[in-house]
């Protein structure tokens, strides 16, 4: 587990919903991967975010899954790693959630595209997703989350 993400374990969240967007600066390997990807955008989009309501600090960005899984998954007073389990039991609950599928954050309008670049549609999530192990999964990185996109570069060893 992340060491930012530990000490927020015991203390009350909530998900903001946004979107929220997110500028990189080309620094970070995830900058990297990006500029690579979309030399001209410097802004990824994110539909949400988790807020730890005791230290009143950012924790980490939310896909649409994650505000899902809230929403179905909350009770007041949640702790973070209270989220976090429950959140972790609804996921795996659904046939979509194998390890190595990576959640989109695809608008409307490029639906078309990442069909094109092979993504699957998840009618119960009603959400795109593809999977680490396609060769071509790169071309989908601009609709990533920042943590997949961390977790296709371990996986394909990109520094």
């Amino acid at each position: 587990m992340n060491k930012y993400y530990e000490k927020h374990l015991n203390h009350q969240i909530e998900i903001i919903e946004g979107p929220f967007d997110f500028g990189y600066n080309g620094k970070s390997g995830f900058s990297s991967l990006m500029k690579q990807m979309h030399p001209d955008s410097t802004v990824v989009t994110h539909p949400g975010k988790i807020v730890c309501k005791t230290c009143n600090k950012y924790i980490k960005w939310a896909s649409k899954l994650e505000i899902e899984s809230y929403k179905n998954v909350h009770r007041p007073k949640m702790t973070f790693s209270e989220y976090m389990k429950k959140t972790d039991d609804y996921l795996h609950s659904t046939s979509a959630n194998d390890p190595a599928n990576i959640f989109l954050i695809v608008p409307f309008r490029d639906k078309d595209t990442v069909k094109s670049y092979g993504a699957t549609w998840d009618p119960h999530h009603k959400l795109w997703y593809t999977t680490v192990r396609r060769k071509d999964v790169l071309k989908l990185v601009h609709w990533m989350h920042p943590d997949d996109i961390e977790k296709l570069s371990k996986h394909l060893k990109i520094k």
